[in-house]
């Protein structure tokens, strides 16, 4: 049960960009308050999905650090190819590499944050 807990939200994260793949365009509306360069959101949105990858091994999951990036990195490219199927939308190398710096980050920041702040409480508990 445990384990899949810890994998459900980058399970669903991942069903969140595979929808979002979906919309044949953006909506203007939506476009406005987004940040300037769809790079911008690239990152975010794998940002949040690397994260989510660091948090479901940390807190149930097992696999190797390496593995778990690539399997973020890898769906980034899957989804680019997915969008060349969706009318309207297209595959873009730029926005590839953009996912994958979102998800390197991502998984990059939440482990060091992790291991800092266990760290601490390994130490707090020690005194």
């Amino acid at each position: 049960m445990r384990w899949a807990l810890a994998w459900a939200p980058p399970a669903l994260w991942a069903l969140v960009l595979f929808a979002l793949s979906e919309l044949r365009v953006v909506p203007p509306m939506a476009r406005a308050f987004l940040l300037p360069s769809d790079k911008v959101v690239h990152f975010l949105l794998y940002l949040t999905f690397g994260a989510l990858l660091a948090w479901a091994r940390h807190v149930g999951g097992r696999g190797i650090h390496v593995a778990l990036i690539l399997v973020g990195v890898v769906y980034g490219g899957l989804d680019e190819w997915h969008q060349s199927f969706v009318p309207g939308r297209s595959p873009d190398l730029e926005d590839w590499l953009a996912d994958a710096a979102g998800v390197v980050a991502g998984y990059g920041a939440l482990t060091l944050w992790l291991s800092r702040s266990g760290r601490a409480n390994i130490e707090a508990s020690e005194e």
